[in-house]
C-alpha cells in the first residue's frame, strides 16, 4: 500500500513538472517528507506484526504449562 502511494505521488509529481506547476525540486522535497511519514507507519505495521506472533507464542507456552498442570493433577 506504501509503495502504491509512492508511486502515485511520483507519478503525479512528474505530470505537474511537466505542465510547469512545480519544480522538481519540490517534487524531491515533498517526497522526502513523505519518506518522513510512511517510515514510521511502516515501522509501526512491522512491529504489530511481530507482536501478533509473539502473542501467540505466549498463548502456545500458557496452554503447554497447562498441560503440564493437568498432567500432574492425574498423577
Amino acid at each position: 500500500m506504501i509503495n502504491i502511494s509512492r508511486l502515485l505521488v511520483l507519478f503525479t509529481g512528474i505530470l505537474l513538472i511537466q505542465s510547469s506547476e512545480i519544480t522538481f525540486a519540490t517534487l524531491f522535497l515533498f517526497f522526502s517528507y513523505i519518506g518522513y511519514i510512511y517510515f514510521p507507519i511502516s515501522y509501526i505495521f512491522g512491529s504489530l506484526k511481530n507482536l501478533q506472533k509473539n502473542l501467540e507464542s505466549i498463548k502456545k507456552l500458557y496452554q503447554e504449562f497447562d498441560n503440564i498442570a493437568q498432567d500432574e493433577d492425574i498423577k
